[in-house]
């Protein structure tokens, strides 16, 4: 089951999976690779004039290092945009989050008695169509969980709320399931999701 060109739903006998594309920022996606063309130039230029030139100007290492993460931000932004997805599943008991490019990335996971009242929740759709801020494109997200540790987790970053309503509303069975089964063990469920 899909929902949109983003999200598709994977369901089985273990659990449930959905994986969500990242909204493509078309400026982000051809403007980057022009800035870090850019960017690398002035890199190369500053490790020529360090190592080769008359003046070894010791502020330089200190510009490399920052031109050099730099590099690897915008790089990494870039592959967000281009290739990332999340991806969420509820599985023997463990509810787990992670975002990846090409199958590498970070993952978050919790037990699923740990995790209560998902909702849809927070700005909803693109929040930066030319590039602003484009760093958050790679953290939070319009559907939320509190924690057993007392925080609220995020994911589904640039959902619309329809979307977000609609992720929530296929995880919610595979939690109260899980909430049920723990129920016999004598943990206590939280209240099942609200809706609006």
């Amino acid at each position: 089951m899909s929902y949109g060109d983003r999200i598709s739903v994977e369901k089985d006998r273990s659990g449930l999976s959905i994986t969500i594309k990242t909204y493509k920022n078309w400026f982000l996606v051809f403007f980057l690779p022009i800035w870090l063309t850019g960017w690398t130039v002035g890199g190369i230029a500053a490790i020529h004039a360090l190592v080769r030139g008359p003046d070894r100007n010791p502020f330089l290492v200190v510009w490399l290092c920052g031109w050099f993460a730099g590099e690897i931000l915008v790089t990494l932004n870039w592959l967000w945009n281009v290739f990332g997805r999340e991806v969420v599943s509820v599985r023997a008991g463990a509810f787990v989050h992670r975002r990846e490019v090409w199958g590498y990335g970070l993952e978050r996971s919790y037990p699923v008695q740990g995790v209560s009242n998902l909702r849809a929740s927070g700005d909803f759709g693109p929040q930066n169509r030319w590039g602003n801020n484009a760093f958050s494109q790679m953290s939070g997200g319009t559907i939320a969980v509190d924690t057993e540790y007392g925080d609220t987790y995020r994911f589904g970053i640039n959902l619309e709320e329809r979307d977000a309503v609609a992720v929530a509303r296929e995880l919610a069975p595979y939690l109260h399931a899980q909430f049920e089964s723990h129920r016999q063990h004598g943990f206590e469920p939280p209240p099942p999701p609200v809706f609006s």
